[in-house]
């Protein structure tokens, strides 16, 4: 049988060509279902992971949960790239993975971002916050040496 005895007829020029049978997704939703997959096991569950990742990336408030508790914080109201995005969870969980904290709690993962004072053992450390660093223009690499040093003043 001659394949061309089956072929299909052309589809007008203003009609997409289905390429797949996969749904198509935008670059927002491949990013947000990508990252949100990364970042579940650090934020504690997928539902975390996608209110922290969408939130940063959007500038929206955002609300972390644990069993009954509701952990709400907004960051700087401003659209952030990807990138962005990732590096800004990145340093804030190594910054709490240095301080000894590899599964944090919502609570710990909004002081990490936005400042505060976080016990440890039987000392208290103060984080300036990933998020308040990078909207006072401070530079990656010392924003990552602050989270490597905690209470490391930033001159």
């Amino acid at each position: 049988m001659n394949p061309f005895d089956q072929a299909r007829p052309i589809p007008p020029a203003d009609q997409p060509i289905a390429t797949s049978s996969l749904p198509v997704r935008s670059v927002y939703e491949a990013e947000l279902i990508r990252l949100t997959s990364q970042y579940a096991e650090f934020a504690g569950s997928a539902r975390n992971a996608l209110n922290l990742v969408a939130g940063l990336r959007t500038g929206c408030p955002i609300t972390l949960y644990e069993q009954d508790l509701e952990y709400n914080f907004a960051p700087p109201p401003q659209v952030i790239g990807w990138g962005t995005v990732q590096r800004i969870i990145n340093l804030a969980r190594s910054g709490l993975a240095g301080l000894g904290i590899a599964q944090p709690s919502p609570g710990q993962i909004a002081v990490a971002l936005m400042g505060g004072t976080l016990p440890i053992g039987e000392a208290t450390v103060r984080l300036s916050g990933v998020l308040c660093l990078y909207q006072a223009g401070v530079a990656w690499t010392r924003i990552a040496f602050a989270f490597a040093r905690p209470g490391a003043a930033l001159v």
